[in-house]
């Protein structure tokens, strides 16, 4: 995928790039960055009712999944009977039942596909698997940066996006019943790309990320699963020193929830922007919260 932003990042060679810039990248997003798996139980064994992307985040205390509303209306035991929460190679899957799981807090969705507001906030419920996730993993202050990004983080520094997601169709099922969803392998992927559009409609932002291939990329075809996934704002520098360039931080401003057409070469992944999270979720939940 592209790396892209203002005119003296784009005109940066590859050779620039700090070879641990990549690690860095994963280093800032990975904490944060989840996989989902929904699984039901089926006849003679379980079944993979979805696969999706989330960010761990915190809203006012309430500990949750930012993800996609789509992806949310699919944790309820009539669709799913658990979720897998993977966390990353290394680390074993967090399952919770979903009976435990209240309704998520969403936006009003609309039929049609491709237009949002698609987006919501999953509480996570206050069982051992919570205490497992706050040990191996970091939740992202959704309300402490609030007030940073409805004021438009600094954005005219050189810059890039990356996002993350699981697309389905580099998840490898292996499993038995007994196992039930240890056996499932899904591959997390950050993707360091440029944005191609940035509008709004009825009071939400939108972003449309390019999805571009060089000769030598090997990236999905088709990215379901992706929905949900974390887009993330990383301001660049070039260290004058070793004429490298670095990233010391990373700042979450949107929600995947919609691929464009497959066939269509290049094709683009659509996002909430960080409006449609700060100024319309995150209030939301705190509002919902607080009366529950």
């Amino acid at each position: 995928m592209d790396i892209d932003g203002n005119k003296e990042i784009t005109e940066l060679t590859l050779k620039e790039f700090a070879g641990d810039l990549k690690q860095r990248v994963i280093d800032l997003i990975g904490p944060y960055s989840v996989g989902l798996l929904g699984v039901f139980e089926g006849k003679t064994e379980d079944e993979v009712a979805f696969v999706a992307s989330g960010t761990l985040a915190e809203i006012d205390g309430n500990k949750g999944i930012l993800t996609a509303q789509h992806v949310s209306d699919m944790i309820r035991p009539r669709t799913c009977k658990y979720l897998g929460l993977m966390l990353s190679a290394r680390e074993p899957r967090v399952v919770i039942d979903t009976t435990y799981f209240q309704k998520p807090i969403a936006m009003t969705r609309t039929v049609n596909r491709g237009k949002g507001p698609d987006l919501s906030f999953v509480v996570l419920p206050d069982t051992p698997e919570l205490s497992w996730l706050k040990a191996k993993k970091s939740f992202y202050m959704l309300s402490r940066e609030r007030e940073d990004m409805l004021n438009e983080v600094d954005t005219l520094v050189s810059c890039c996006w990356a996002l993350f997601g699981c697309p389905f169709e580099r998840t490898e099922v292996e499993y038995k019943c007994a196992t039930r969803i240890k056996e499932l392998q899904v591959q997390g992927m950050i993707a360091l790309s440029n944005v191609e559009n940035e509008w709004s409609e009825g009071g939400y932002d939108y972003v449309d990320v390019a999805v571009r291939y060089g000769p030598d990329d090997t990236g999905p075809v088709d990215f379901g699963g992706v929905s949900g996934g974390g887009l993330w704002l990383l301001p660049l520098r070039k260290n004058l020193n070793t004429g490298l360039v670095e990233c010391e931080r990373a700042h979450l401003c949107g929600v995947a929830f919609f691929q464009t057409d497959r066939e269509r070469v290049p094709k683009s992944i659509r996002c909430h922007g960080s409006q449609s999270i700060y100024k319309h979720l995150v209030p939301k939940v705190i509002a919902s919260c607080s009366t529950a």
